[in-house]
Parts: C-alpha cells; sequence; structure tokens
C-alpha cells in the first residue's frame, strides 16, 4: 500500500510538472505568437504610411506641373501686358524625359538685340550651366541675317565642366543641345532677335565630330 501511495506521488508530481510546463509552453507560444501578430501588423501600417505618401507625393507632383503650366499659360496671355518683350529659357527633365520652358524673362522691348541675347547669356550661366562660361563673341550680319556666335568655355576652377559633364552622355548631350539651341533661336519670341547661332568650344567651331552633343554648323530660326 506504501509503495502505490509513493508511485502516485510521483505520478502526480510528474502529471502536475507536465501541466505546468504545458501552461508554460502555451503562454509563450501565445506571447510569440502576439508579439508576430503585433510586428506584421506595424509592418503592414509602415507599408500602407509608405506607399500613402508615395500616393500623396505623385498627386503632390503632378499638381505643381499643372500649377505651373497654368502659370506658364497665364503669364503667356498676359504678355500684352507686361512691360517688355517675353524671352524663354528652354530645359530639359533628363529623369522625366520633358522637354519645355524652363522659365521666363521679361526684357524691355526697346533694348538692343546684343543686350537681349546678352541677358540670356548671363541668366543660363547662372541657373543651367553654372560649371561652365557661356560668352557672346558677336554677332554678324550675314546679307539679311544676324547670326549669333556663341562660345563654351572651360574655368580654371572646373577646366572640364563642359566636356566632362554638360557634354557627356547621350541624356546630358541632348539636354545641353535642347537647351542652348532653343535658348538662343527662341522659336517663339515675336519681337527682334537673332536669325541664328553658331556654337563655338574654346575658340573653334563645333564640330560634328562630338559624341551626344549636336551643335555644329549655323542654326536658323524656322
Amino acid at each position: 500500500m506504501i509503495k502505490i501511495n509513493k508511485l502516485q506521488k510521483i505520478i502526480g508530481a510528474v502529471i502536475i510538472t507536465a501541466l505546468v510546463v504545458a501552461g508554460v509552453m502555451c503562454v509563450w507560444h501565445a506571447s510569440l505568437t502576439r508579439a508576430a501578430e503585433q510586428k506584421l501588423h506595424k509592418s503592414n501600417v509602415e507599408n500602407a504610411e509608405f506607399v500613402q505618401s508615395l500616393k500623396s507625393k505623385d498627386v503632390i507632383i503632378k499638381g505643381l506641373r499643372g500649377r505651373i503650366d497654368l502659370l506658364e499659360d497665364a503669364l503667356l496671355e498676359s504678355k500684352d501686358h507686361l512691360p517688355g518683350d517675353l524671352l524663354k529659357i528652354y530645359n530639359y527633365n533628363g529623369s522625366a524625359d520633358i522637354e519645355g520652358v524652363g522659365f521666363c524673362l521679361v526684357v524691355p522691348e526697346n533694348h538692343p538685340v546684343t543686350e537681349k541675347v546678352k541677358i540670356v547669356v548671363d541668366v543660363l550661366m547662372k541657373y543651367m550651366f553654372k560649371r561652365g562660361t557661356i560668352a557672346l563673341k558677336k554677332i554678324e550680319q550675314r546679307g539679311n541675317k544676324k547670326i549669333a556666335i556663341i562660345e563654351l568655355q572651360e574655368t580654371k576652377k572646373d577646366p572640364s565642366a563642359w566636356r566632362g559633364i554638360y557634354f557627356q552622355g547621350s541624356c546630358g548631350g541632348h539636354g545641353t543641345t535642347y537647351t542652348l539651341v532653343n535658348t538662343f533661336l527662341q522659336p517663339d519670341y515675336t519681337g527682334k532677335w537673332v536669325d541664328g547661332v553658331e556654337f563655338y568650344y574654346e575658340g573653334k567651331p563645333i564640330s560634328k565630330d562630338w559624341d551626344h552633343i549636336f551643335l555644329h554648323g549655323t542654326m536658323y530660326r524656322k
């Protein structure tokens, strides 16, 4: 009888221990499950917030582009009320592959053509080609055509800005070509302007042998 009681006690202790362990395991498993669920929920929330932020940024960008278009249209429509002529600085956005007008300049309509071209030169160097130099060498009279001679020059501070940056790559070369050609030809401008443009680099005419850029020869307004 004593041995049976001892056996029962041992079995009871084992059962109690097993129950305790099982309880601990259940609590531990529930804790892990809860932690995993919380982590998953947090991840889902963060992902949702990230997606929403991207959508918000996309909406903002589209809104800004629309606003810019509206402002540009309004500016062009009000040209007759401006105290001068409206010149355009053209720009190419390589990341979005968008060609268009970067911004506009109001210049006195009675300004000589040379002074107008110099204003464009200064603005291009200040905002578009900060690391290089652009110079209006002269405006030649060829028959009944006025041709602007524009020279692109390197600087001592940055001796390879044009050759090493602005002329590099198909995207960079295209953007430089588009900006310079359209800005100096002003295809939509109705005021007095040059009839054509030629581009030089460091004292020599740019040839067609250059990769990526197309600034060779005399280009005329259409």
